[in-house]
């Protein structure tokens, strides 16, 4: 198993509000877009469905920030849908200058 470690935005927020002309899309237009268009709907999908098997471990890196925490929670449910059994959530909180999350912790050498 191979784990990959992907920073997450709001690409999918983003996407989804130009796609339906909305300045805020709702959490059943962002599912609804990325299941019919991934690759269009979202940047991190768009990558992991071109490089992630459905055995790998995927860690969805994100800011603590509304948004983020959606966009990052609608992919860990496509991914899951989509067969992928290993699938996490980080949340990055970021303090003066240093970040809270040790990546050492999922990258072995």
């Amino acid at each position: 198993m191979t784990t990959i470690l992907t920073t997450t935005g709001i690409s999918l927020y983003i996407n989804t509000g130009r796609e339906y002309k909305t300045s805020s899309p709702t959490d059943d237009m962002m599912r609804q877009y990325l299941r019919m268009k991934p690759q269009s709907a979202s940047a991190e999908a768009n990558s992991l469905l071109q490089i992630a098997q459905p055995g790998d471990h995927l860690v969805f890196l994100c800011t603590d920030t509304v948004n983020a925490q959606r966009c990052a929670e609608l992919l860990k449910e496509f991914f899951t849908n989509g067969g992928f059994k290993h699938v996490e959530i980080v949340s990055l909180q970021f303090q003066e200058k240093k970040s809270i999350l040790r990546l050492r912790d999922y990258a072995t050498l």
